[in-house]
């Protein structure tokens, strides 16, 4: 168990996957229904962090039914919360603030602080994509907090590019850089080879932000770079996307052009899953061909088919939002998501 986390932290997610299910296998052989949890639990991490949602969920679940079973609530509320994110890569907001909620009052009855802080950061990510910006960089200040009291570095880190991105949406682009080159100094020092792409990318929104073009250019090369290493190709897009708008922003169409049609070939052949900001993606493919001289009729005309699966994707992620008023807001509060529906509305008037 212990080989198998150390990997995953690393990032290894295929190496990670042996000892994790030699463990599992020895659990089930002694009847050892903690360890068959505890490892379901570990191997549901890898599944998520390597983009099998629907292994992650299998997992968990499997995990949350033996845990409950046992009256274990530390074991309940570790595997809540990893539904929560599960729920939330996939779309499904108010899942996921319900699951992380309840885990949330589980850590607090037990005392489990750094639990506590976890699925603050995990209610702070979800309220960024809702448009909240408030409340998320209130719970990112909350987690931020006790992660230094208690010495996480790991979870200090986090913390710190989750405000970083908050900062970012909020155009507070220095701060958001400030925060994120802190992290990152964390997260080398520490061996955090995932949450160094997280603080890449987020660092290349706020550099671009400044319109400091040729380092945003940099930070999101690195990152791309990482992601791929890392086996993290849906997640590169926004790299991508980055590579584009810092680019065409900096005088090389042609390159930004390039960048654009590798997001169409990708998006094409494996879909918009996985990818952390899709209209974002999508919005900065077609503004960067349609605003291209040399972009070809055909990548025109294919650059606003993805537009319209982006609408589609947002849409669809929309319904699922059960609550109206949550529902408005990531729609209207979010600067990409707003931006896309307008832009189709108006070239269904054309």
């Amino acid at each position: 168990m212990a080989w198998g986390r150390i990997l995953w932290r690393q990032g290894e997610y295929d190496a990670a996957h042996e000892p994790l299910e030699r463990a599992l296998a020895l659990a089930r052989q002694t009847s050892n229904r903690s360890g068959e949890a505890e490892a379901l639990q570990a191997l549901g991490n890898v599944e998520l962090y390597r983009g099998n949602y629907r292994a992650a969920r299998e997992h968990h679940e499997h995990a949350l039914r033996i845990y409950r079973a046992a009256g274990h609530r530390q074991g309940e509320a570790d595997n809540l919360m990893n539904l929560g994110i599960i729920f939330y890569v996939s779309g499904d907001y108010a899942a996921a603030r319900d699951y992380d909620e309840k885990a949330l009052i589980i850590y607090r009855t037990t005392g489990d602080r750094r639990g506590e802080t976890i699925a603050l950061g995990n209610l702070g990510t979800v309220y960024c994509d809702l448009g909240d910006y408030a409340a998320a960089r209130t719970y990112h200040r909350q987690a931020l907090e006790i992660h230094q009291s208690i010495g996480d570095r790991w979870g200090e880190a986090t913390s710190l590019v989750n405000l970083g991105l908050v900062h970012q949406r909020l155009n507070e682009h220095a701060t958001a850089r400030t925060d994120c080159e802190h992290a990152l100094r964390i997260q080398s020092a520490i061996g955090d080879r995932r949450g160094e792409g997280y603080s890449l990318t987020y660092l290349g929104h706020a550099l671009t932000g400044l319109q400091q073009w040729d380092a945003g250019a940099a930070a999101y090369a690195r990152a791309l770079s990482l992601r791929r290493e890392l086996g993290q190709n849906s997640l590169a897009l926004d790299d991508l996307a980055g590579l584009a708008r810092a680019t065409q922003a900096g005088g090389h169409a042609l390159q930004a052009l390039d960048y654009s049609q590798e997001i169409l070939d990708w998006i094409a052949a494996h879909g918009l899953d996985g990818i952390e900001y899709p209209s974002e993606v999508c919005l900065t493919c077609y503004q960067t061909i349609t605003t291209t001289a040399q972009s070809s009729p055909a990548q025109r005309q294919r650059a606003r088919s993805l537009l319209a699966q982006a609408r589609a994707a947002l849409l669809g992620r929309a319904a699922a939002i059960p609550d109206e008023a949550l529902r408005r807001q990531f729609l209207e509060d979010v600067q990409a998501n707003h931006d896309l529906l307008i832009l189709c509305e108006k070239l269904e008037s054309v």
